[in-house]
């Protein structure tokens, strides 16, 4: 586009001096507006991405001060593991100190975890982010191993706000500890073997987990499971949680669900013998 406007000026300043040297005057017109609106598009980029930054760090440190003290209170192990994030974010000095400041805060507070999570959709209706988001809340809930009623009805809460399809919450939780549909707690006790190159060890037929990840029912039709798939690998792809400017623990966690959305694909192909 910025070629072309280039050429239109050099052309429009040659038709109108009647010269090369007018067109060449035109020509560097037309660059410098390129480059005025590049440097404009570039600076409304970046206030965007400090936005998405910001945002997600309130509502996800907010959130997890929620989850954590459901129970009715926050263990070590809780605490450990919200450092861990925090720590693969790789966020500064700062915004660390911000982020605890976030949670002691939230914890306290009289908001409720609803409110947080419907901020996030507002400001981030991005599905990757809203994915994103959810797998840290799921991680946190299953850091003692279990999750409780109180943990996995918040859980829920967030998929709906999100608009994200029944079943992602208990898919997610499986891929944390192992465990497929039930009821009560979810525990790691027996957790399987999973190996983001190929498949769960224990399984080889297509679960509701598999048709969930790739965001079909049982019913769809293998040009539907197809199509969905396609889509969702796009939906994906690390290269759009880089181009949103997160941090590198983003795309780690984008590349986690890209993996198991391939397993859970590759599953249902073998099951239904899909080439």
């Amino acid at each position: 586009m910025g070629c072309s406007r280039s050429f239109l000026f050099f052309i429009l300043g040659w038709i109108v001096s009647g010269n090369l040297f007018g067109g060449l005057v035109g020509f560097a017109v037309g660059v410098w507006l390129d480059q005025r609106d590049s440097e404009r598009l570039a600076g409304r980029r970046q206030e965007q991405t400090e936005r998405t930054r910001s945002v997600f760090l309130l509502c996800m440190m907010s959130s997890f001060a929620k989850i954590a003290k459901v129970d009715g209170h926050i263990s070590e192990t809780e605490i450990q593991l919200i450092e861990n994030m925090l720590d693969e974010w790789g966020l500064g000095p700062s915004d660390v100190s911000l982020a605890k400041d976030i949670f002691r805060k939230a914890k306290d507070d009289n908001v409720l975890f609803v409110s947080y999570v419907d901020k996030f959709a507002t400001e981030c209706a991005a599905y990757e982010l809203r994915l994103i988001f959810l797998q840290c809340l799921v991680r946190l809930a299953c850091a003692e191993g279990s999750v409780s009623a109180e943990q996995m009805k918040m859980l829920q809460q967030a998929e709906s706000i999100f608009g994200l399809p029944s079943g992602t919450i208990h898919m997610m939780v499986s891929q944390f500890t192992g465990q497929r549909h039930t009821w009560g707690r979810y525990s790691r006790d027996s957790r399987k073997e999973y190996d983001t190159g190929s498949r769960y060890t224990s399984s080889t037929d297509a679960t509701d987990d598999d048709y969930t990840a790739i965001g079909v029912s049982r019913s769809a039709t293998d040009a539907e499971v197809k199509k969905a798939y396609r889509r969702k690998a796009m939906e994906l792809h690390p290269d759009k949680i880089q181009a949103k400017g997160l941090p590198p623990e983003f795309i780690k966690i984008s590349n986690d669900q890209l993996a198991m959305v391939n397993v859970a694909y590759d599953r249902i192909c073998r099951t239904r013998g899909i080439k």
